[in-house]
């Protein structure tokens, strides 16, 4: 399997989240990036690919994502924190939990062996003229890629 389909795989997963945008890659244009439903975008984390030992074969590698989520620009400071609590809770309580999300399709549709989460931080995101608070969830897959 290719980065670009495991990447895929979590974004398809992630896609069920109630009232929430997924994308597997970064849009082009900031402005893409507002709309009327919170955003999470799938990306390449540091470092991204962790080889196995054995250069040439197929095994067992870790890849790294951030999975970045962008409440509403227009939101204000309560309830865009309330809205970065519920992507980051866990629990089967939680509908929009990308930890638990994550938990219920281990194998993120198939394109890994393995999925965790691993962290997650607020950051501050430029997009365009505004500043937008949003969080920041890395994601650790164990693939054969």
């Amino acid at each position: 399997m290719t980065l670009g389909e495991i990447r895929q795989g979590i974004a398809d997963v992630l896609s069920d989240l109630p009232d929430v945008r997924v994308e597997a890659l970064l849009p082009n244009s900031p402005d893409s990036l507002l709309g009327s439903n919170p955003l999470i975008v799938i990306q390449p984390g540091e470092p991204y690919v962790r080889y196995s030992e054995g250069s040439g074969r197929v095994n067992k590698n870790e890849v790294m994502f951030r999975v970045i989520c962008l409440p509403l620009p227009g939101m204000g400071a309560e309830r865009v924190q309330t809205v970065l609590d519920e992507f980051l809770s866990c629990g089967t309580s939680e509908a929009r939990s990308i930890r638990s999300k994550l938990g219920e399709n281990i194998s993120a549709n198939g394109t890994a062996c393995a999925v965790s989460v691993q962290e997650a931080v607020i950051r501050t995101y430029r997009i365009g003229a505004l500043d937008v608070t949003g969080a920041e969830v890395q994601v650790q897959v164990t693939a054969r890629c």
